[in-house]
């Protein structure tokens, strides 16, 4: 109930907040898609983000960076247990409630997998800039993320020396959370080729973060305790 009195005692249960919230935690990350899942009208959908993100910060809006402006956003929980909670467990209340929780856990199980490899982003995107400035990252100070409307590219870690229209991007980075695998030659191959469509990039450093190891031969290789290391 941890996560259902966050938000009582910030949103009351009628206010159109939660139907936001409760869209962006089941996935919606665009304005479109969150209109369309709400059905709330756009002034009011722009009123609404805009407590959420400027106001109450329980959202972050993203946009794309590169040495191009992009007016593309992509709305997301901010605090990771919200996160998760809007992802799986109020979906589940119900059966919860019912005393059914093993099948609600089972069902968080099966899609924990996919759901880790994003739910981690973030949280590496904070440990790598906390390494900044770093020699090893080149004139990066700001780190952020990179992905195109039809999202044909996606770049998990952008390195540049402002946080929106850098002179230029100082690298790239794939991140790979798998449990035992680690970042390989196919993997820095994929990071290579969308370098070439992300403007400003063409001359970035690439960087690799595993949970495990980083086998490729990129320009800078991070492990899960590379990260740890950044906040002690």
């Amino acid at each position: 109930m941890v996560g259902e009195r966050v938000l009582n005692a910030e949103f009351p249960p009628a206010t159109q907040a939660r139907e936001v919230l409760g869209a962006i935690g089941a996935g919606e990350t665009t304005f479109t898609r969150i209109r369309d899942r709400t059905g709330i009208n756009e002034g009011s959908l722009s009123r609404t983000l805009g407590v959420l993100v400027d106001d109450k910060r329980v959202v972050s809006a993203l946009r794309p960076l590169s040495g191009a402006p992009s007016r593309l956003t992509r709305y997301v929980v901010t605090d990771s247990y919200l996160r998760f909670w809007l992802r799986f467990v109020a979906p589940r209340m119900e059966v919860i409630l019912r005393g059914r929780g093993t099948v609600a856990a089972a069902e968080i199980i099966a899609s924990w997998p996919q759901y880790r490899g994003r739910a981690v982003e973030p949280l590496v995107r904070a440990g790598v800039e906390r390494l900044l400035p770093d020699t090893r990252l080149g004139t990066a100070q700001h780190v952020g993320v990179y992905w195109t409307r039809n999202n044909d590219v996606e770049v998990d870690l952008v390195g540049a020396d402002r946080s929106s229209a850098p002179a230029g991007v100082a690298f790239l980075g794939s991140v790979t959370w798998r449990d035992r695998a680690a970042f390989t030659r196919e993997d820095l191959l994929h990071l290579a080729a969308q370098r070439e469509k992300v403007p400003g990039a063409s001359g970035a450093l690439l960087a690799g973060v595993a949970r495990t190891a980083v086998t490729a031969d990129v320009d800078v290789g991070l492990t899960a305790q590379d990260l740890l290391d950044a906040w002690s």
